[in-house]
């Protein structure tokens, strides 16, 4: 009987050569990454050279997973986590990592770390990156992974602020203000009720 569900699990090669010509997919469901929007969520990996579990990582001091806007590759990541050699799977073999029961690397991320604005959009694509800093007296870093991951609307994640402004309209000192095409002054838009009916009318002397 399967154990109870504790959070949704994302589980990919990170292979120094493979993932230099085709696009990770996800070992569980075998298709393109892909995580909700505002979960807690498991990120499970392991080290690969041309498909075969790299056995020996122990020059590795940290292993990094980060989550990027494509179109902002210069901007802080929308999800950077650390794993340490310590919290590295040292159990694992290539029998245990193919039939999905162990793996060097896992990162767990919460809900805050996935609540990444949507700004009204039903998903968007994002880029996730590996890479491993080693144990040199200059610490190098190699690029394990670089690839697409869909970032899907949950349905509870924070959207963002969005303002829409219609035309000959402008938000000004907190007030939404239209213009009057008769002197070309915005006055301010209020919400009163008139006879017990909610009508908007618009207050003050006019600005320009």
């Amino acid at each position: 009987m399967a154990g109870t569900i504790q959070r949704s699990r994302i589980r990919f090669a990170s292979d120094v050569i493979l993932a230099r010509t085709i696009q990770a997919l996800d070992k569980l469901t075998g298709s393109m990454l892909r995580m909700w929007q505002a979960e807690d969520c498991q990120v499970e990996s392991s080290a690969l050279v041309n498909g075969v579990l790299a056995a020996d990582i122990s020059n590795f001091a940290k292993v990094t997973f980060e989550v990027k806007d494509p179109t902002n590759l210069l901007g802080a990541p929308l999800i950077s986590k650390d794993l340490l050699a310590a919290g590295f799977g040292a159990t694992v073999n290539q029998t245990t990592w193919d039939n999905g029961t162990d793996q060097q690397f896992v990162w767990i991320l919460t809900n805050s770390d996935t609540d990444i604005a949507l700004a009204g959009k039903q998903a968007q694509t994002l880029m996730a990156f590996v890479w491993a800093t080693t144990t040199d007296g200059t610490p190098r870093r190699i690029p394990l992974a670089a690839t697409q991951l869909l970032l899907v609307d949950s349905g509870y994640g924070d959207i963002g602020s969005i303002t829409i402004t219609p035309p000959g309209a402008r938000m000004k000192n907190n007030f939404l203000q239209v213009i009057n095409p008769d002197n070309s002054l915005y006055y301010n838009v209020k919400l009163r009720t008139i006879n017990g009916v909610p009508t908007l009318t618009t207050d003050g002397p006019g600005e320009a």
